[in-house]
C-alpha cells in the first residue's frame, strides 16, 4: 500500500492520467487498447490435514451454542404448531362453507 502511495506521489503524469480517464468516461471508444481483465480468484484451497488432536472449546462458547440450539428447536416447534393450527382452522372453514352450500341446495330443491 505504501509503495502505491509513493508511486502516486512521485508520478508527475498523474494529472494527464486523470484527464485520460475523463476522456474514456465521456467517449468509451476514445482509446483503442484492449481492456485489462483481472482474475481475482483467491487461489487454490489448501488441503486440510487429518489430525486427531482435540481443539480447546471454552465452556462459555459451549453454553452459548447449546442455548442457540434450544432456541432453534423451540422456533421449529412453534412453526409446526402454527402450521397445524392453520390447517385445522382452514378445514373448519371449508367444512362450514360446504355444509352451508349443501343445506341451501337441499332446502332450495324442496
Amino acid at each position: 500500500m505504501i509503495d502505491v502511495l509513493k508511486f502516486l506521489m512521485d508520478n508527475s503524469e498523474l494529472l494527464s492520467l486523470c484527464g485520460k480517464v475523463d476522456i474514456v468516461f465521456e467517449n468509451p471508444g476514445a482509446i483503442d487498447e484492449e481492456p485489462m481483465i483481472l482474475d481475482l480468484e483467491g487461489g487454490k484451497e489448501k488441503e486440510e490435514e487429518e489430525t486427531t488432536t482435540i481443539k480447546p472449546y471454552s465452556p462459555e462458547l459451549a453454553l452459548l451454542e447449546t442455548r442457540v440450539k434450544i432456541i432453534y428447536e423451540k422456533i421449529n416447534d412453534a412453526a409446526l404448531i402454527s402450521k397445524f393450527n392453520a390447517g385445522y382452522y382452514n378445514g373448519k372453514i371449508q367444512g362450514i362453507a360446504i355444509g352451508l352450500f349443501l343445506s341451501l341446495l337441499i332446502f332450495s330443491l324442496l
